[in-house]
């Protein structure tokens, strides 16, 4: 629970006239909420959307004055905070900025200048809360060599006996945020203080100005700071985390500094390359931690934009939250790493689904005057959108791919771990792959045009690709290498058997592009006098389906013999009218698979089985509801957090029994109920499922609703 004010958590309304008077009635309901045992999870002391934090009622500039209840200090230095519309705003209209001008006619500074000039405010945090956290927005330019700070923004958490002087800066024990040149865009910063008590402190921001930064001297960046959205909760939840509820993830332009060093390389597994302790130097400055559960197996890509240099991003499996403000990650494996490099970065990583996985982002350390933090502009963490790891899934040949490029692809297949096909050293790239499966024999072409130079390509009959692995127990059936432009390349494919197609470019990290790669229908020819890949004896693979009563789609299907279902791999592909194809994986011992669909559309489905020498395709077959089906009014899952239960709310009593169906993301049935209501709702035990993302669906009496909740046991 979130309280903006204390008096906004309760119905009554009281005025209060005075200063004095406000201050007697915050600590008398502290008093109350005291003696009655209640303690709010979190406590807004200072709004960052009101005036107090966001600056929205004045524009102000001068040598001291109050702006929105901040003091401002800046004395007869030459920089002076100021107060409005010139350095734009992240909240409103109106920022607190720093200028070089009497009449704080410009958002600039003057980057031979020998100054500090500081703005601050007493905040008073009750009894009850152990951690404070301070977040703002920030312009940032100014000045530093390396990891040390000449033209800075300094942030500090003091006691009220500390009081900021013009040309001084305020004692570094005391610093929470020491930061510069991160960027002139508005950057979300944040900072906890830990082991707070009951009393009142000091929140003072400072800029400072020196000319001493000896290469060169007078160096420096336009613009200097400019603050908005000063935003401070107290809480008693451990600040160290940040949770992530499903994939895809996105967060915007984003800074560690005042971030705790939680995650160092004293108290989490070191590094995922133990060949290089080198590396360690990069995991022991402020660090920024997320934490997601995957609703599903298989590959992630993290995607990182605008990473500042001496960055170190790092991907655990499982371990143990902080408990502390100084602790690390404990019993977590490595399992993905980037290191060292600023700009835009990426890793790749295979998960699995009920898994807990934890993402650090962490910059080199130095000392205690210098910034040991970093910032990026964008972060995006989602699931690999391609059915088969890493692969392009062909479903019908022939095929066009249109313009593409191996840039930020993964660097998946090489020699040494997929066999070498003709590329030598024109596979150790970031590569594209394409999977096929033709239904007829005959010699296929394959063409790409306008290709980049140092490019190579191959094909390979049979095997299987693994997560995070090349091609297992394929053979080479063709390959090259060449210069880039227009090339093309003729085999002779079996039906039934699955090839694989690889682009690659010489690397790392380099990367081609190419305007079209087209794979033409198998044309008849004679088969070659010796042929590399042995087919496996074409079997049928059938399908069926049905319309259930209540409208769902009921699939079922019959593999042939020699198929060992336990170790096969099954796609669905789905097609709802109007809407392009898609592929659910599908547990390997199932033979029978519900699919929700709603009323009055028509899907089309077909099941795809890999094995380790061949695909097989089953017949297309479509499946129409005849009737659009009702909705069911006002229904509301809720999942009780911890609780591992679900309560589904109903508006109005039944005419007949309710069902119920659990489906998990990919649209698996986990679960069947019978739904007895009363009071409006009824409550289903969940068991052990893993977190996730799932569907549960609700009918009876001639009408259904769908929804999705978040379960998180």
């Amino acid at each position: 629970m979130e309280c903006k004010s204390l008096n906004s958590c309760f119905l009554s309304l009281v005025y209060v006239s005075s200063a004095g008077a406000k201050a007697l009635y915050f600590w008398f309901m502290q008093a109350i909420l005291f003696l009655v045992g209640v303690v709010w999870a979190q406590l807004v002391l200072i709004d960052g959307t009101s005036a107090d934090g966001s600056f929205e009622t004045q524009d102000a500039c001068g040598s001291s004055y109050a702006a929105d209840g901040w003091s401002v200090v800046n004395g007869s230095q030459t920089h002076r905070w100021a107060v409005g519309t010139l350095a734009g705003a992240h909240h409103g209209n109106r920022a607190i900025f720093i200028s070089d001008q009497a009449d704080c006619s410009a958002y600039q500074y003057d980057i031979a200048g020998e100054d500090v000039v500081h703005f601050y405010r007493d905040i008073t945090v009750p009894a009850g809360y152990a951690y404070v956290k301070v977040s703002f927005y920030a312009r940032l330019q100014g000045d530093r060599v390396a990891a040390y700070l000449y033209d800075y923004l300094g942030v500090y958490w003091a006691p009220t006996s500390v009081t900021p002087t013009p040309g001084t800066l305020v004692n570094s024990s005391y610093q929470q945020v020491g930061a510069a040149l991160i960027s002139n865009e508005w950057t979300y910063f944040e900072t906890h203080i830990c082991g707070v008590g009951p009393g009142t402190y000091r929140l003072i921001f400072s800029w400072r100005t020196t000319n001493t930064n000896p290469s060169p001297a007078n160096s420096g960046t336009q613009p200097p700071a400019a603050i908005d959205r000063i935003h401070v909760v107290a809480t008693n939840t451990l600040p160290t985390v940040v949770d992530i509820p499903a994939l895809p993830y996105s967060e915007g332009r984003t800074s560690t500094c005042g971030m705790l060093n939680d995650f160092s390389a004293t108290n989490v597994a070191p590094y995922c390359n133990t060949s290089n302790v080198g590396y360690n130097m990069y995991r022991n400055g402020e660090d920024r931690v997320w934490r997601f559960t995957a609703s599903a197996t298989g590959e992630i890509r993290i995607r990182i934009w605008g990473t500042s240099t001496y960055s170190h991003w790092t991907l655990y499996e499982g371990g143990n939250p902080p408990t502390g403000c100084s602790d690390g990650l404990s019993g977590g494996t490595c399992i993905a790493e980037e290191i060292w490099g600023g700009g835009d970065r990426l890793l790749y990583a295979c998960v699995t689904a009920g898994q807990t996985y934890y993402l650090v982002f962490n910059q080199t350390q130095s000392t205690i005057t210098a910034t040991n933090c970093g910032k990026f502009d964008s972060l995006l963490i989602e699931p690999v959108q391609v059915p088969i790891y890493g692969a392009t899934a062909v479903t019908t040949l022939p095929y066009s791919h249109g313009p593409g490029s191996t840039c930020g692809q993964r660097d998946r297949f090489n020699h040494a771990n997929s066999g070498s096909c003709g590329m030598t050293t024109y596979n150790t790239g970031n590569d594209l792959i394409w999977q096929f499966s033709p239904a007829t024999s005959g010699n296929v072409t394959i063409q790409i045009t306008n290709s980049s130079t140092y490019t190579g390509w191959a094909v390979y009959c049979g095997g299987v690709i693994t997560c995070g692995d090349g091609l297992d127990g394929a053979t080479c059936l063709s390959g090259g290498i060449f210069s880039g432009g227009n090339r093309s390349m003729t085999i002779y494919a079996v039906a039934g058997m699955t090839y694989y197609l690889v682009v690659n470019h010489y690397g790392p990290p380099h990367c081609g592009n190419f305007d079209n790669l087209t794979i033409s229908a198998p044309v008849p020819a004679s088969p070659p006098g010796s042929y590399p890949c042995t087919p496996l004896a074409t079997p049928t693979l059938s399908l069926q389906g049905k319309v259930r009563a209540d409208g769902a789609h009921e699939l079922s299907w019959k593999l042939p013999p020699q198929i060992d279902l336990a170790t096969a791999n099954l796609y669905l592909a789905v097609q709802r009218a109007g809407e392009e194809p898609h592929e659910i994986a599908l547990p390997a011992a199932f033979t029978e698979y519900v699919m929700t669909a709603p009323g009055g559309r028509v899907v089309t489905y077909r099941l795809r089985v890999e094995t380790g020498q061949a695909t097989l395709y089953s017949q297309w077959i479509t499946l129409h509801t005849d009737t659009d089906v009702p909705s069911l009014p006002q229904l509301q899952v809720i999942a009780s957090p911890g609780a591992n239960r679900l309560i589904v709310q109903v508006a109005g009593m039944p005419s007949e029994p309710l069902r119920g169906e659990l489906y998990d993301a990919l649209g698996r049935l986990c679960r069947q109920y019978t739904l007895s209501i009363s009071d409006g709702q009824s409550e289903i035990e969940l068991g052990s499922l893993p977190r996730g993302l799932y569907i549960f669906r609700v009918y009876g009496g001639g009408a259904e609703r769908v929804v999705k909740f978040l379960y998180l046991p």
